[in-house]
């Protein structure tokens, strides 16, 4: 089962839905941040889900949608038209591969904070708007794969002891807490300023992936130990270790 919280508008204390959710799934499936624009479509189209196609709609709205690099679908994301969804199943989930926040205001700009990674306790969650070009949202699956494999891969690293849970945690949650001072300034604002909300999404990238770069190992999937918990990663090592970068 995967973790879901959602807050209506009436029952918060400043008249703004909220929609959060982890995705849990086997630790090898990436999970990806993707923008789905806005497509008229020619009468009598079909779409291909994943394993049937169905009839498709005159008109799809744009989506920024969080979804297993696999599928068709998604397993949650955000309309542009403000309404938020998340899926359940009865899949007892491995672990959670991609965590969303989203902030659905009324009248000014959402914010989707996403970790485009696994793990969120050593993840950071990026603030995303409707006209971010910033990671961790991406046009292509191709994108999005890389970007989650790389942050994958530090995960591993963490569990093979070369790399710092704690050290990696504090940095990031540092960095959260201004990208959420920041924020919160901007929305402020009676008329927030679109580009300067962009501007945030792109300095977040940009320190998210310093750190990264910075405890990113190269013998990541190599675990020193060996236990029963060891070798259950050592087997999901050595199928990730297959799941090539683009």
């Amino acid at each position: 089962m995967c973790d879901t919280l959602s807050i209506v508008a009436d029952w918060s204390e400043n008249d703004t839905a909220y929609f959060a959710k982890n995705s849990d799934r086997s630790p090898n499936e990436p999970h990806l941040v993707l923008r789905v624009p806005g497509t008229e479509h020619a009468s009598g189209a079909m779409v291909k889900c994943t394993y049937i196609s169905i009839p498709q709609v005159e008109y799809t709205r744009e989506m920024i949608l969080c979804k297993p690099s696999w599928i068709w679908g998604a397993e949650m994301g955000v309309k542009e038209s403000r309404v938020a969804i998340g899926n359940a199943g009865g899949f007892i989930g491995d672990h959670t591969t991609g965590s969303l926040v989203a902030v659905l205001r009324k009248n000014k700009p959402i914010t989707m904070w996403s970790t485009g990674s696994s793990t969120p306790c050593i993840s950071a969650f990026k603030p995303v708007f409707w006209n971010s070009a910033s990671a961790p949202l991406f046009e292509t699956p191709e994108s999005g794969l890389n970007y989650w494999l790389k942050r994958e891969h530090v995960h591993r690293a963490v569990i093979a002891g070369k790399a710092d849970a704690a050290k990696l945690r504090d940095r990031l949650r540092d960095l959260e807490s201004d990208w959420l001072l920041r924020e919160s300034k901007i929305i402020g604002e009676n008329s927030p300023d679109t580009a300067e909300l962009a501007e945030l999404s792109r300095i977040a990238n940009e320190q998210e992936q310093a750190v990264i770069d910075e405890f990113y190992v190269k013998d990541w999937r190599d675990i020193r130990s060996r236990n029963r918990y060891t070798r259950y990663w050592d087997k999901k090592n050595e199928h990730l270790s297959k799941t090539r970068k683009v």
